[in-house]
């Protein structure tokens, strides 16, 4: 008896291990090193010369990422202490639910979901954003991003659980 309850609860503990990890956006996983995105030549990276450890990268014009068949316009990477810590992505508005769609197929449906009343500048549809939250990191997607007219999804490390 006391080893099933032992195996039982090795079983919760693992798998609560296993929903913990970081999420991840096409193999870049949250927590690499700086210098492993900068062996790889299809980054341009920017170290801070005010704060060490601080870099962003972004993927040059040669290379493209894509999310559910969708080209991103615009991927860049934010490291803190050289460690990867987010990942943002940019694609047109248009393209939002196929984004949407592909996000939900990988990580199941979004722990928040909601419309709202702002209209998107370029589709004059409403925002729509979805949060997944894992404890570990955190995936927004974002329909109307009011800076660069883009659609937005960004994985960063867990904040707050929402």
């Amino acid at each position: 008896m006391q080893r099933l309850i032992l195996a039982s609860a090795l079983f919760v503990a693992m798998s609560s291990a296993l929903a913990d990890k970081p999420y991840d956006f096409n193999g870049l996983t949250l927590g690499t090193p700086l210098a492993n995105i900068q062996d790889q030549r299809r980054w341009d990276c920017v170290e801070s010369k005010s704060h060490k450890g601080q870099a962003t990268c972004f993927l040059d014009r040669e290379h493209k990422e894509s999310i559910g068949g969708v080209a991103m316009d615009t991927v860049s990477l934010q490291f803190h202490e050289r460690r990867l810590s987010a990942i943002s992505a940019f694609s047109s508005e248009q393209d939002f639910e196929k984004v949407l769609d592909a996000l939900k197929a990988r990580y199941g449906n979004p722990r928040q979901e909601s419309a709202t009343s702002a209209i998107c500048l370029d589709t004059k549809s409403s925002d729509h954003e979805a949060i997944w939250s894992n404890g570990a990191s955190s995936i927004k997607a974002k329909k109307c991003n009011r800076h660069m007219f883009r659609s937005m999804v960004e994985v960063s490390r867990a904040k707050a659980k929402f």
